[in-house]
């Protein structure tokens, strides 16, 4: 079997595991949703609230987004752009193409390089001098500012030395170019977004019927 068959294959099998995850996530909504005004209109004195009841349709339409607004979606997001400057910039065939780098790579290689040393050097010194600005009042890494911040800036310096060596090497030539190497990565991760929207809607109707 060829590469190209074989990518088409495992393409076929993933975009089934996804369907079959949709449908499944789709079923336990509903499925939360009948069997706590089942459970509750059987055993009224149960410890369970029903989703169809009055407070239950009030909460379902006040209370929609509560699965959606966490700080995960804005992780997921920063990551998919970050995978999809490296995808695009062609970054990440670097390690497997070293020995042959053109000039133009290798000089692109090396401003990258100067970035990221760059980006650890701001890091440390906002979290490992004495009294550094990121450090909790007990002067703990977990929890404090460093925790919070750590993923987003780690993927906001993948997207900049990913862009710096794309344009350095002339694989992204213009802000078209640019612009859609960050857009690329939202829509290879459109998938997970959707599940994450259906999983995120699962947990807070869980936790609304059983709290």
């Amino acid at each position: 079997m060829s590469d190209r068959k074989k990518r088409v294959t495992l393409t076929r099998r993933l975009s089934r595991l996804f369907a079959v995850l949709v449908v499944a996530m789709a079923v336990l909504q509903v499925a939360v949703v009948v069997g706590s005004w089942g459970v509750t209109s059987l055993w009224p004195d149960i410890h369970m609230r029903s989703v169809l009841s009055s407070d239950g349709v009030r909460w379902m339409f006040g209370h929609m987004s509560d699965g959606m607004t966490h700080v995960t979606l804005v992780w997921l997001m920063l990551w998919a752009m970050a995978v999809g400057t490296m995808e695009r910039s062609l970054l990440w065939r670097v390690p497997f193409d070293m020995r042959a780098l053109v000039y133009r790579q290798r000089v692109a290689l090396r401003l990258v390089a100067v970035e990221a040393a760059v980006f650890v050097a701001v890091l440390l010194l906002l979290t490992a001098v004495p009294h550094a600005l990121l450090l909790s009042v007990t002067g703990s890494l977990f929890p404090s500012s460093f925790s919070q911040g750590i993923v987003p800036y780690a993927a906001l310096s993948v997207c900049v030395c990913a862009i710096t060596y794309g344009v350095a090497s002339e694989v992204l030539r213009s802000i078209d170019d640019v612009v859609g190497a960050l857009v690329a990565g939202l829509r290879l991760f459109a998938p997970l977004f959707l599940l994450y929207v259906l999983a995120g809607q699962l947990c807070v109707t869980i936790r609304y019927v059983l709290m």
